[in-house]
Protein backbone atom coordinates (compact mmCIF):
# COMPACT_ATOMS: atom_id res chain seq x y z
CA UNK A 1 0.00 0.00 0.00
CA UNK A 2 1.22 3.59 -0.59
CA UNK A 3 2.40 5.30 2.15
CA UNK A 4 -0.19 8.35 3.63
CA UNK A 5 1.44 10.04 6.49
CA UNK A 6 0.78 13.36 5.79
CA UNK A 7 -3.54 12.55 5.70
CA UNK A 8 -3.54 10.44 8.44
CA UNK A 9 -1.62 12.88 10.68
CA UNK A 10 -4.20 15.57 9.87
CA UNK A 11 -6.96 13.03 10.64
CA UNK A 12 -5.62 10.83 13.26
CA UNK A 13 -6.85 13.12 16.30
CA UNK A 14 -10.27 13.10 15.00
CA UNK A 15 -10.80 9.73 13.79
CA UNK A 16 -8.51 7.15 15.79
CA UNK A 17 -10.38 6.64 18.91
CA UNK A 18 -13.16 6.35 17.27
CA UNK A 19 -12.66 4.04 14.09
CA UNK A 20 -9.92 2.29 15.25
CA UNK A 21 -10.82 1.04 18.74
CA UNK A 22 -14.38 0.00 17.15
CA UNK A 23 -12.26 -2.17 14.70
CA UNK A 24 -10.21 -3.68 17.47
CA UNK A 25 -13.33 -4.05 19.44
CA UNK A 26 -14.67 -6.11 16.58
CA UNK A 27 -12.00 -8.73 15.88
CA UNK A 28 -9.99 -11.04 17.40
CA UNK A 29 -6.22 -9.89 18.23
CA UNK A 30 -3.39 -11.56 16.67
CA UNK A 31 -1.43 -14.73 17.74
CA UNK A 32 1.52 -12.60 17.46
CA UNK A 33 2.70 -9.11 17.86
CA UNK A 34 5.20 -7.20 16.17
CA UNK A 35 6.30 -4.09 17.95
CA UNK A 36 9.64 -2.32 19.50
CA UNK A 37 12.50 -3.68 17.26
CA UNK A 38 15.80 -3.36 18.12
CA UNK A 39 18.93 -3.59 15.79
CA UNK A 40 20.97 -6.79 16.89
CA UNK A 41 23.35 -6.98 13.90
CA UNK A 42 24.30 -5.79 10.90
CA UNK A 43 23.97 -1.99 8.90
CA UNK A 44 20.41 -0.98 9.76
CA UNK A 45 17.87 -1.42 6.85
CA UNK A 46 20.72 -3.39 4.98
CA UNK A 47 21.09 -7.06 4.15
CA UNK A 48 22.27 -8.88 6.85
CA UNK A 49 21.07 -6.55 9.29
CA UNK A 50 19.26 -8.39 11.79
CA UNK A 51 16.25 -7.00 13.77
CA UNK A 52 14.70 -8.48 17.31
CA UNK A 53 11.31 -7.96 18.33
CA UNK A 54 10.29 -8.76 21.72
CA UNK A 55 7.57 -10.41 23.22
CA UNK A 56 5.83 -11.48 20.05
CA UNK A 57 3.92 -14.24 22.08
CA UNK A 58 4.38 -15.22 25.86
CA UNK A 59 7.97 -16.34 26.19
CA UNK A 60 9.21 -15.87 22.55
CA UNK A 61 10.73 -13.06 20.46
CA UNK A 62 11.08 -13.13 16.44
CA UNK A 63 14.43 -12.70 14.84
CA UNK A 64 13.94 -10.95 12.01
CA UNK A 65 17.15 -11.30 8.92
CA UNK A 66 16.89 -8.79 5.80
CA UNK A 67 17.49 -11.53 3.46
CA UNK A 68 17.85 -9.80 0.37
CA UNK A 69 17.69 -6.42 -0.84
CA UNK A 70 17.70 -6.19 -4.86
CA UNK A 71 18.82 -3.11 -7.05
CA UNK A 72 16.46 -0.39 -7.48
CA UNK A 73 14.79 -0.95 -4.09
CA UNK A 74 15.30 0.98 -0.68
CA UNK A 75 13.92 0.01 3.04
CA UNK A 76 13.36 3.18 4.74
CA UNK A 77 11.69 1.50 7.97
CA UNK A 78 11.74 -2.08 9.22
CA UNK A 79 8.53 -1.49 10.95
CA UNK A 80 6.06 1.34 10.20
CA UNK A 81 3.96 2.10 13.27
CA UNK A 82 2.32 5.27 12.03
CA UNK A 83 -0.65 4.09 10.54
CA UNK A 84 -1.82 0.07 9.77
CA UNK A 85 -1.55 -1.70 12.57
CA UNK A 86 0.98 -1.74 14.96
CA UNK A 87 1.26 -5.19 16.19
CA UNK A 88 1.49 -6.11 12.49
CA UNK A 89 5.23 -6.23 10.82
CA UNK A 90 5.12 -3.19 8.31
CA UNK A 91 8.33 -2.99 6.89
CA UNK A 92 8.21 0.58 4.08
CA UNK A 93 10.44 1.18 0.99
CA UNK A 94 10.88 3.05 -2.22
CA UNK A 95 10.94 1.27 -5.28
CA UNK A 96 12.37 3.15 -8.33
CA UNK A 97 10.53 4.11 -11.76
CA UNK A 98 10.52 1.77 -14.40
CA UNK A 99 11.73 -0.88 -11.53
CA UNK A 100 10.65 -4.54 -10.68
CA UNK A 101 12.25 -5.39 -7.12
CA UNK A 102 11.83 -6.71 -4.01
CA UNK A 103 13.24 -7.26 -0.37
CA UNK A 104 12.96 -10.38 1.69
CA UNK A 105 13.13 -10.98 5.48
CA UNK A 106 13.39 -14.28 7.16
CA UNK A 107 11.67 -14.57 10.44
CA UNK A 108 12.51 -16.91 12.64
CA UNK A 109 10.99 -17.44 16.24
CA UNK A 110 13.60 -18.06 19.53
CA UNK A 111 12.44 -18.49 23.03
CA UNK A 112 12.57 -14.59 24.70
CA UNK A 113 15.88 -13.17 25.26
CA UNK A 114 18.11 -16.02 23.33
CA UNK A 115 18.73 -17.08 19.87
CA UNK A 116 17.35 -20.51 20.57
CA UNK A 117 14.71 -21.23 17.53
CA UNK A 118 11.60 -22.73 18.64
CA UNK A 119 9.16 -24.42 16.23
CA UNK A 120 5.77 -23.36 16.58
CA UNK A 121 2.53 -25.13 16.63
CA UNK A 122 0.49 -23.55 14.74
CA UNK A 123 1.40 -20.24 12.33
CA UNK A 124 -1.06 -18.00 10.73
CA UNK A 125 0.08 -14.80 8.45
CA UNK A 126 -1.62 -13.09 6.25
CA UNK A 127 -0.67 -10.21 4.08
CA UNK A 128 -2.88 -7.22 4.07
CA UNK A 129 -3.39 -4.64 1.42
CA UNK A 130 -1.64 -5.89 -1.97
CA UNK A 131 -2.79 -2.83 -3.66
CA UNK A 132 -1.33 -1.08 -6.62
CA UNK A 133 -1.15 2.87 -8.26
CA UNK A 134 -2.31 3.98 -11.50
CA UNK A 135 -0.57 7.37 -12.66
CA UNK A 136 -1.75 10.07 -14.34
CA UNK A 137 -0.29 8.98 -17.71
CA UNK A 138 -1.91 5.58 -17.32
CA UNK A 139 0.94 3.58 -16.42
CA UNK A 140 0.43 1.08 -13.05
CA UNK A 141 2.80 -0.21 -10.38
CA UNK A 142 1.35 -3.72 -8.79
CA UNK A 143 2.26 -4.87 -5.65
CA UNK A 144 3.50 -8.29 -4.27
CA UNK A 145 3.98 -10.50 -1.49
CA UNK A 146 5.44 -13.46 -1.11
CA UNK A 147 5.39 -16.37 2.19
CA UNK A 148 7.48 -19.26 2.28
CA UNK A 149 6.31 -21.72 5.51
CA UNK A 150 8.17 -24.98 3.28
CA UNK A 151 4.31 -25.54 2.69
CA UNK A 152 1.23 -25.32 4.30
CA UNK A 153 -1.64 -23.84 2.56
CA UNK A 154 -3.18 -21.03 1.50
CA UNK A 155 -6.62 -19.00 1.05
CA UNK A 156 -8.10 -16.12 -0.23
CA UNK A 157 -11.50 -14.27 -1.68
CA UNK A 158 -11.36 -17.04 -4.78
CA UNK A 159 -14.00 -13.57 -6.48
CA UNK A 160 -11.93 -10.84 -4.82
CA UNK A 161 -10.62 -9.91 -8.55
CA UNK A 162 -7.92 -7.95 -7.26
CA UNK A 163 -5.17 -10.39 -6.79
CA UNK A 164 -3.83 -13.54 -8.19
CA UNK A 165 -2.20 -16.13 -6.43
CA UNK A 166 0.43 -18.45 -7.30
CA UNK A 167 2.73 -21.37 -6.07
CA UNK A 168 6.22 -21.85 -7.03
CA UNK A 169 7.29 -25.21 -4.72
CA UNK A 170 7.25 -24.33 -1.34
CA UNK A 171 6.10 -20.52 -1.72
CA UNK A 172 2.83 -19.04 -2.36
CA UNK A 173 2.68 -15.17 -4.03
CA UNK A 174 0.17 -12.59 -4.30
CA UNK A 175 0.08 -10.53 -7.14
CA UNK A 176 -1.64 -7.33 -7.44
CA UNK A 177 -3.65 -7.42 -10.78
CA UNK A 178 -5.50 -4.06 -11.41
CA UNK A 179 -2.96 -1.42 -10.64
CA UNK A 180 -5.34 0.61 -8.54
CA UNK A 181 -5.17 1.90 -5.32
CA UNK A 182 -7.61 0.01 -2.51
CA UNK A 183 -9.13 1.61 -0.03
CA UNK A 184 -7.13 5.04 1.80
CA UNK A 185 -5.74 2.42 4.51
CA UNK A 186 -5.03 -0.61 5.20
CA UNK A 187 -7.86 -2.44 6.41
CA UNK A 188 -8.51 -6.26 7.86
CA UNK A 189 -11.88 -6.98 5.82
CA UNK A 190 -10.34 -5.96 2.90
CA UNK A 191 -10.38 -9.18 2.25
CA UNK A 192 -10.10 -8.91 -1.75
CA UNK A 193 -6.31 -7.65 -1.62
CA UNK A 194 -5.27 -9.65 1.27
CA UNK A 195 -3.94 -13.84 1.23
CA UNK A 196 -3.48 -15.88 4.37
CA UNK A 197 -0.44 -18.96 4.48
CA UNK A 198 -0.97 -21.85 7.22
CA UNK A 199 1.10 -24.50 8.22
CA UNK A 200 1.40 -26.16 11.31
CA UNK A 201 4.75 -26.53 12.82
CA UNK A 202 7.12 -23.53 11.81
CA UNK A 203 10.29 -22.07 13.51
CA UNK A 204 11.11 -19.60 10.53
CA UNK A 205 9.83 -18.43 7.00
CA UNK A 206 10.38 -16.28 4.09
CA UNK A 207 8.71 -13.07 3.68
CA UNK A 208 9.00 -11.10 0.16
CA UNK A 209 7.62 -7.76 -0.32
CA UNK A 210 7.77 -6.13 -3.26
CA UNK A 211 6.44 -4.01 -6.62
CA UNK A 212 6.08 -3.79 -10.40
CA UNK A 213 6.72 0.16 -11.04
CA UNK A 214 5.64 0.37 -14.14
CA UNK A 215 5.75 4.25 -13.46
CA UNK A 216 7.26 7.10 -14.50
CA UNK A 217 8.48 7.92 -10.39
CA UNK A 218 9.68 6.66 -7.81
CA UNK A 219 6.83 5.22 -4.91
CA UNK A 220 7.09 4.43 -1.48
CA UNK A 221 4.97 1.77 -0.02
CA UNK A 222 4.61 -0.44 3.17
CA UNK A 223 3.80 -4.07 3.42
CA UNK A 224 1.55 -5.07 6.28
CA UNK A 225 1.81 -9.01 7.40
CA UNK A 226 -0.47 -9.96 10.11
CA UNK A 227 -0.87 -12.78 12.40
CA UNK A 228 -4.22 -14.13 12.12
CA UNK A 229 -6.12 -16.31 9.92
CA UNK A 230 -9.52 -14.39 8.23
CA UNK A 231 -12.76 -15.94 7.26
CA UNK A 232 -12.66 -15.05 3.39
CA UNK A 233 -16.24 -15.08 2.13
CA UNK A 234 -15.60 -16.90 -0.81
CA UNK A 235 -12.81 -19.01 0.27
CA UNK A 236 -10.64 -21.17 -1.58
CA UNK A 237 -10.50 -23.83 0.50
CA UNK A 238 -14.45 -24.07 0.39
CA UNK A 239 -13.29 -25.85 -3.31
CA UNK A 240 -13.55 -29.51 -3.54
CA UNK A 241 -10.25 -31.05 -1.99
CA UNK A 242 -10.83 -34.16 -3.98
CA UNK A 243 -8.78 -34.41 -7.17
CA UNK A 244 -9.14 -38.03 -7.35
CA UNK A 245 -10.11 -41.22 -6.12
CA UNK A 246 -9.38 -44.99 -7.82
CA UNK A 247 -8.65 -48.72 -6.26
CA UNK A 248 -7.25 -51.48 -7.36
CA UNK A 249 -8.48 -54.93 -6.33
CA UNK A 250 -5.58 -57.59 -6.06
CA UNK A 251 -6.97 -60.91 -4.62
CA UNK A 252 -8.22 -60.37 -1.60
CA UNK A 253 -7.05 -57.04 -0.82
CA UNK A 254 -7.70 -53.44 -2.49
CA UNK A 255 -5.35 -50.34 -2.58
CA UNK A 256 -7.33 -47.02 -2.63
CA UNK A 257 -5.80 -44.34 -4.23
CA UNK A 258 -6.65 -40.81 -3.77
CA UNK A 259 -4.88 -37.27 -4.59
CA UNK A 260 -5.64 -34.18 -3.31
CA UNK A 261 -6.05 -30.76 -4.91
CA UNK A 262 -2.24 -28.65 -3.99
CA UNK A 263 -4.45 -26.09 -2.22
CA UNK A 264 -6.77 -27.70 0.63
CA UNK A 265 -7.06 -27.35 4.78
CA UNK A 266 -7.91 -31.33 5.11
CA UNK A 267 -6.69 -32.61 8.37
CA UNK A 268 -7.78 -36.65 7.65
CA UNK A 269 -9.14 -38.11 5.36
CA UNK A 270 -11.33 -41.10 6.80
CA UNK A 271 -12.33 -44.36 4.50
CA UNK A 272 -15.26 -45.69 4.94
CA UNK A 273 -16.77 -49.02 3.80
CA UNK A 274 -20.26 -50.67 2.90
CA UNK A 275 -21.73 -53.90 1.54
CA UNK A 276 -24.33 -51.71 0.43
CA UNK A 277 -24.27 -48.20 -0.23
CA UNK A 278 -26.56 -47.44 2.58
CA UNK A 279 -24.56 -48.42 5.97
CA UNK A 280 -20.63 -46.50 5.65
CA UNK A 281 -18.11 -47.55 8.51
CA UNK A 282 -14.56 -46.38 8.76
CA UNK A 283 -12.31 -49.24 8.20
CA UNK A 284 -9.16 -45.93 8.66
CA UNK A 285 -7.76 -42.67 8.46
CA UNK A 286 -5.28 -41.11 6.93
CA UNK A 287 -3.79 -38.16 8.78
CA UNK A 288 -2.93 -35.85 5.50
CA UNK A 289 -1.99 -32.60 8.09
CA UNK A 290 1.32 -34.64 8.71
CA UNK A 291 2.13 -34.65 5.25
CA UNK A 292 2.19 -31.26 3.85
CA UNK A 293 4.25 -31.44 0.55
CA UNK A 294 2.20 -34.37 -0.21
CA UNK A 295 -1.21 -34.72 -2.14
CA UNK A 296 -1.36 -38.58 -2.84
CA UNK A 297 -2.05 -40.93 -0.69
CA UNK A 298 -2.79 -44.82 -0.52
CA UNK A 299 -4.57 -47.07 1.40
CA UNK A 300 -4.88 -50.70 1.96
CA UNK A 301 -7.93 -52.75 2.70
CA UNK A 302 -6.78 -56.69 3.93
CA UNK A 303 -10.17 -57.63 4.75
CA UNK A 304 -11.73 -57.92 1.00
CA UNK A 305 -13.49 -61.01 0.32
CA UNK A 306 -17.07 -59.32 -1.39
CA UNK A 307 -18.43 -56.61 -3.27
CA UNK A 308 -17.92 -53.54 -1.71
CA UNK A 309 -18.39 -49.74 -1.35
CA UNK A 310 -15.82 -47.44 -0.27
CA UNK A 311 -16.03 -43.48 0.09
CA UNK A 312 -13.68 -41.02 1.86
CA UNK A 313 -14.57 -38.51 4.69
CA UNK A 314 -12.54 -35.46 4.26
CA UNK A 315 -12.64 -33.73 7.61
CA UNK A 316 -10.86 -30.13 7.60
CA UNK A 317 -8.84 -28.28 9.97
CA UNK A 318 -11.76 -26.39 10.85
CA UNK A 319 -13.79 -29.59 11.29
CA UNK A 320 -16.28 -29.30 8.13
CA UNK A 321 -16.83 -32.56 6.15
CA UNK A 322 -16.56 -33.55 2.41
CA UNK A 323 -17.55 -36.47 1.23
CA UNK A 324 -16.07 -38.12 -2.02
CA UNK A 325 -18.16 -40.31 -4.66
CA UNK A 326 -18.38 -44.05 -3.78
CA UNK A 327 -15.97 -46.35 -5.56
CA UNK A 328 -17.53 -49.75 -5.97
CA UNK A 329 -15.19 -52.84 -5.82
CA UNK A 330 -16.64 -56.52 -7.39
CA UNK A 331 -15.86 -59.22 -6.08
CA UNK A 332 -15.31 -62.61 -7.92
CA UNK A 333 -14.47 -61.06 -11.25
CA UNK A 334 -11.62 -62.61 -13.24
CA UNK A 335 -8.71 -60.75 -14.96
CA UNK A 336 -9.71 -61.58 -18.28
CA UNK A 337 -13.18 -59.56 -17.66
CA UNK A 338 -11.62 -56.39 -18.86
CA UNK A 339 -13.81 -53.67 -18.81
CA UNK A 340 -16.95 -52.62 -17.20
CA UNK A 341 -19.12 -49.17 -16.37
CA UNK A 342 -21.24 -49.22 -13.66
CA UNK A 343 -23.94 -48.14 -13.22
CA UNK A 344 -25.03 -48.50 -16.93
CA UNK A 345 -27.16 -45.52 -16.25
CA UNK A 346 -25.27 -42.32 -15.40
CA UNK A 347 -26.55 -39.64 -13.85
CA UNK A 348 -23.29 -37.72 -12.54
CA UNK A 349 -20.46 -40.26 -11.82
CA UNK A 350 -19.99 -44.07 -12.76
CA UNK A 351 -17.16 -46.99 -11.80
CA UNK A 352 -15.12 -48.30 -14.49
CA UNK A 353 -13.53 -51.69 -13.66
CA UNK A 354 -10.39 -52.81 -15.88
CA UNK A 355 -7.91 -55.23 -15.76
CA UNK A 356 -4.30 -54.18 -16.75
CA UNK A 357 -1.41 -56.92 -17.29
CA UNK A 358 0.80 -54.24 -15.79
CA UNK A 359 1.03 -50.18 -15.16
CA UNK A 360 0.11 -48.28 -17.96
CA UNK A 361 -2.14 -45.78 -19.84
CA UNK A 362 -5.51 -46.50 -21.44
CA UNK A 363 -7.41 -44.20 -23.48
CA UNK A 364 -11.22 -44.11 -22.51
CA UNK A 365 -13.42 -42.28 -25.27
CA UNK A 366 -17.70 -42.06 -25.61
CA UNK A 367 -19.01 -42.79 -28.61
CA UNK A 368 -22.40 -41.34 -29.79
CA UNK A 369 -25.03 -43.43 -32.00
CA UNK A 370 -23.63 -42.19 -35.01
CA UNK A 371 -20.25 -43.22 -34.51
CA UNK A 372 -19.09 -39.40 -33.36
CA UNK A 373 -16.58 -39.45 -31.03
CA UNK A 374 -17.68 -37.10 -28.32
CA UNK A 375 -15.43 -37.52 -25.30
CA UNK A 376 -12.04 -38.92 -24.46
CA UNK A 377 -9.89 -39.53 -21.67
CA UNK A 378 -6.03 -40.96 -20.73
CA UNK A 379 -6.59 -42.98 -17.14
CA UNK A 380 -3.45 -44.31 -15.82
CA UNK A 381 -3.63 -48.00 -14.68
CA UNK A 382 -1.98 -49.92 -12.13
CA UNK A 383 -1.12 -53.68 -12.60
CA UNK A 384 -4.19 -56.16 -11.46
CA UNK A 385 -7.91 -55.01 -11.79
CA UNK A 386 -8.37 -51.56 -11.78
CA UNK A 387 -11.54 -49.20 -10.24
CA UNK A 388 -11.58 -45.37 -10.95
CA UNK A 389 -14.27 -43.07 -10.69
CA UNK A 390 -15.44 -40.88 -13.58
CA UNK A 391 -17.38 -38.28 -13.89
CA UNK A 392 -20.27 -37.35 -17.05
CA UNK A 393 -18.78 -35.24 -19.15
CA UNK A 394 -20.56 -31.58 -18.51
CA UNK A 395 -21.38 -31.36 -22.59
CA UNK A 396 -22.68 -34.54 -22.77
CA UNK A 397 -26.63 -34.41 -23.55
CA UNK A 398 -28.65 -37.46 -22.10
CA UNK A 399 -28.87 -40.53 -24.73
CA UNK A 400 -27.52 -43.82 -25.67
CA UNK A 401 -23.66 -44.12 -25.77
CA UNK A 402 -20.77 -46.50 -26.25
CA UNK A 403 -18.24 -46.60 -23.95
CA UNK A 404 -14.87 -47.56 -25.24
CA UNK A 405 -11.37 -48.43 -23.55
CA UNK A 406 -7.99 -49.13 -25.46
CA UNK A 407 -5.76 -50.36 -24.04
CA UNK A 408 -2.25 -51.50 -25.93
CA UNK A 409 -4.06 -52.44 -29.33
CA UNK A 410 -7.03 -53.83 -27.28
CA UNK A 411 -10.48 -52.55 -28.22
CA UNK A 412 -13.31 -53.11 -25.91
CA UNK A 413 -16.72 -51.74 -25.46
CA UNK A 414 -20.21 -51.23 -23.15
CA UNK A 415 -23.18 -49.59 -23.98
CA UNK A 416 -24.45 -47.18 -21.51
CA UNK A 417 -26.97 -44.39 -21.08
CA UNK A 418 -26.18 -41.16 -19.28
CA UNK A 419 -29.31 -39.01 -17.88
Amino acid sequence: MQTNGTLFTAVKGILSSLLISVAFLAQAQPDYQFSNPSLESGSALQAGAVYRFPNVKTGFDALVTISTVMPGITLTNIDRTIDGFQEAFQPQYTINASTNAYAEFTISFVSAGTNTVVAQPKMDASGLDIDGQLAKNGSKLYEFNRIDMGGGVVDFDLLGGELMISNQGTAFTATNSTGVLFGASVDTAAYEVMFTVMKNNVSSFTYRVGANNLTTANSTRYASMYFMRFAYQNSILAAPALKDFKGVKRNNTVDLNFTLTQINDVRSVVIEKASNPSAFGSVGIVWTSNEMNKSSFTFTDNNFSTTSYYRLKMVTVSGAVQYSNVLVIRAGEAVNNNFKVYPSVISSTATVSVSATKNQQATLQLIDLNGRMVSSQTMQLQQGSNNLSITKPGNITSGNYIAVIKVDDSLQSQKIMIN
